[in-house]
């Protein structure tokens, strides 16, 4: 009996194989979140300067998200067919053109 005593609380109690696995497992899945987490902190970190420092990222960004243009530029605006799929299905697959799928056939 205390053989079977002792098997079971060596794979199933407390500090047992089962319990250190977990453990191991739960250990590797923060390290990988801290790793994510110190290479996010870093790009973040080189964001922040640019933003401070760089002339063209701040450009861009004003023009991308609050739509700040130069004087005398105009600015047009392209509008995409929100079904690209089947748009482009019914453009592709004209057979009396030679297009297909594939592209342009040759005849």
């Amino acid at each position: 009996m205390p053989v079977v005593l002792f098997a079971y609380l060596f794979v199933a109690g407390e500090g047992g194989y089962y319990q250190l696995r977990h453990r191991d497992r739960q250990m590797e899945a923060f390290r990988v979140d801290i790793e994510s987490t110190l290479m996010e902190n870093e790009r973040l970190r080189l964001e922040v300067q640019l933003l401070k420092k760089d002339l063209d990222t701040i450009e861009r960004i004003a023009r991308e998200q609050y739509g700040m243009v130069k004087p005398n530029e105009t600015i047009y605006m392209v509008c995409i067919p929100i079904d690209l799929t089947h748009s482009r299905r019914r453009i592709l697959d004209l057979p009396d053109r030679g297009i297909g799928a594939q592209g342009i056939q040759d005849e």
